[in-house]
């Protein structure tokens, strides 16, 4: 997705930062430190699996900043995104014991 000037910062600093080899490039290890740092960790079981699984399938061992910014961080984000977002329906659905749509 397009970024932010902010984001892009963001982005650069943290690819920066653990970029610890300066080989231009963040392995696996560096990666989801990074992510991480971001805060874009998994705070689930679930979310770990899910997102190392995400990683995994991206079928490298090493990821450019292009790569990073506009496939990593993207899709990292989306998949927290859909696994929080069916987290918070299901206990939304439990909390909402008169089926209202709502909670007070």
């Amino acid at each position: 997705g397009d970024f932010t000037d902010r984001d892009a910062i963001v982005l650069t600093e943290a690819f920066s930062r653990h970029d610890e080899d300066h080989s231009g490039s963040l392995d696996q290890a560096e990666l989801v430190e990074c992510l991480d740092c971001m805060g874009l960790r998994p705070k689930t079981g679930q979310e770990r699996k899910e997102l190392r699984q995400l990683i995994w399938n991206l079928d490298r061992l090493e990821f450019s900043f292009q790569e990073f910014s506009k496939e990593v961080v993207p899709s990292v984000r989306q998949k927290l995104m859909e696994l929080r977002y069916q987290r918070l329906s299901a206990f939304f659905r439990e909390v909402d014991v008169y089926s209202q749509g709502s909670v007070t």
